[in-house]
């Protein structure tokens, strides 16, 4: 009954957000789950969500997937992004009013390859990969790391903060 009153509680937005990273969660036993924040080197006024999305998934996403395969399969299973502008750093100056585009994301991999992205060892990019988002021109950083077991709604909630549920 308590599961009833909270669901009748929370906004649909908040629902698809806890049935989408329960079902990250249920995957598990197939995939390693990471976290992916890219940052564009393009700043402005305006912001364009269509290009740095395409951005994202042809560049970002691309260059994990020829660590999986160097084939032409495409063996990301699964990937969710959110793209950023209006939000920026605190510590950022008041005279630059300028704001970065960037992506937070979540990234499959199957687990049997994600040891060519991340190297458990040395709980690290794998070096190859980093050589790779290195030669993105239009990249300024990205930052990809392992969602751990149980925490996936977390990053869920941070990357949905305060937008609309959106397929990209």
């Amino acid at each position: 009954m308590n599961t009833q009153i909270e669901s009748n509680n929370k906004s649909t937005r908040q629902l698809m957000i806890e049935v989408d990273s329960e079902w990250f969660e249920s995957k598990r036993n197939e995939w390693d789950l990471f976290t992916l924040t890219a940052v564009f080197r393009a700043s402005g006024w305006k912001p364009n969500p269509d290009r740095w999305v395409d951005e994202y998934k042809h560049k970002v996403l691309w260059k994990i997937n020829k660590q999986l395969t160097r084939g032409n399969n495409y063996l990301i299973p699964f990937d969710r992004c959110e793209y950023e502008f209006d939000q920026s750093s605190l510590f950022k100056s008041l005279s630059e009013q300028r704001k970065p585009h960037h992506i937070h994301g979540i990234v499959s991999i199957p687990k049997d390859l994600s040891h060519k992205v991340w190297n458990l060892e040395k709980n690290m990019l794998s070096p190859r990969l980093l050589k790779d988002f290195n030669s993105i021109d239009t990249l300024s950083s990205v930052l990809m790391e392992p969602i751990p077991v149980g925490r996936t709604l977390d990053w869920y909630v941070y990357m949905m903060k305060g937008k609309s549920f959106n397929s990209h």
